[in-house]
């Protein structure tokens, strides 16, 4: 009988250091399972809140944005122990067997927080600060695509300034601008041109060096209309005391980024003859194509069955919009209203009630 019970005893200690031995491995495994899990579910829904915020605004409906504001995992795991042993004599047993079960549990705690109020709707309708501009071009954005994104004019050029809101029903100016914009990225990157804060005059501000007189260089200073043999040139942003010699920019908002980008939406034909978006139209009634200002930014497409090969896509009003994930340059731009976003968004402390969903049993 003591045999047994030492036998028992025995199985029992294994037993027990086997739960403990799980127990002590559940937090680097909930680590390594989960971590990356919840990694790639918070971008990809970041990307699709973003992409249907587009869509929205495209047909214009109101925007909306939900921020989660914490992940919280509570793994736990347990387990019962358990024996059954039958004796037919004093010598030995006939009989006994064991169990044992552990159990593992991840209750997470999700915490949403809208993105409104007043603070959240200033930033949101803010200029982009030139500060913000500089700081994508110098970490490695192309001029081109930053300006065509978020600048409205420079000095006399306009970069379709009616699409930083609805659509409009006539078209917009945009060809000069688009063209001073490929001529910003071929001196950018010919490395004849420097961005970044001088002394200009008694005060610092951002400015742009030509390293070089250039044929570029030449052709986009008269085109903005600054005199050929200015090499250092400041931004302004006072365009009812502009100055000859200087950048005069005006900014889009974060929304109005959002509107341009909006006009890349292509929308399915039933919708534009049951009237759900406007079409713009030249003089003629000739339909404009949003591509020629739009296309060299993003392509935004739309069809009935859910589209296979897509780096983001949403299901809106019984359609599925999306982009190529073999679109390099649209994900580029996504990529950069993506950090836009943070960046602007990101500076408002949301003050709004927060939704706690626990999940899990």
């Amino acid at each position: 009988m003591r045999k047994l019970t030492n036998r028992l005893f025995k199985y029992a200690a294994l037993w027990l250091a086997t739960l403990l031995l799980a127990g002590c491995s559940i937090g680097p495994l909930t680590v390594k399972k989960n971590r990356t899990a919840y990694n790639r579910a918070l971008i990809q829904t970041s990307k699709e809140q973003l992409l249907e915020n587009l869509v929205r605004l495209r047909y214009r409906d109101t925007p909306y944005f939900l921020e989660v504001s914490s992940v919280t995992a509570s793994p736990s795991a347990g387990g019962t122990l358990g024996f059954l042993a039958q004796i037919i004599s004093n010598s030995a047993p006939q009989a006994y067997t064991g169990s044992s079960e552990t159990a593992y549990k991840d209750n997470p705690t999700i915490s949403y927080a809208p993105l409104q109020g007043e603070n959240f709707v200033k930033q949101l309708l803010a200029p982009i600060s030139m500060e913000s501009l500089l700081s994508m071009i110098q970490s490695g954005w192309s001029i081109e695509r930053v300006f065509t994104l978020a600048v409205e004019k420079i000095n006399s050029l306009e970069n379709a300034p009616t699409a930083s809101g609805p659509t409009p029903t006539a078209p917009p100016a945009y060809e000069d601008f688009q063209h001073s914009a490929t001529l910003f990225r071929k001196v950018q990157s010919s490395r004849i041109l420097e961005l970044g804060v001088e002394n200009v005059g008694e005060k610092q501000q951002i400015a742009m060096k030509f390293l070089s007189n250039s044929e570029e260089a030449r052709e986009l200073k008269s085109l903005l209309g600054v005199p050929s043999g200015k090499q250092l040139i400041a931004f302004e942003n006072d365009f009812l005391h502009r100055k000859r010699d200087a950048f005069t920019v005006r900014t889009r908002s974060l929304l109005g980024v959002l509107f341009f980008l909006s006009q890349a939406v292509k929308v399915p034909n039933s919708h534009v003859k049951k009237g759900l978006v406007t079409v713009t139209q030249h003089p003629d009634g000739s339909e404009f194509n949003w591509d020629d200002v739009t296309g060299n930014l993003v392509k935004i497409h739309s069809q009935r069955l859910k589209p296979m090969g897509a780096a983001v896509r949403v299901r809106y009003r019984g359609w599925w919009f999306y982009i190529k994930d073999s679109d390099l340059n649209s994900k580029s731009t996504f990529m950069l209203l993506g950090q836009l976003f943070n960046l602007q968004a990101g500076q408002t402390q949301t003050v709004a009630p927060t939704l706690t969903i626990p999940i899990g049993r």
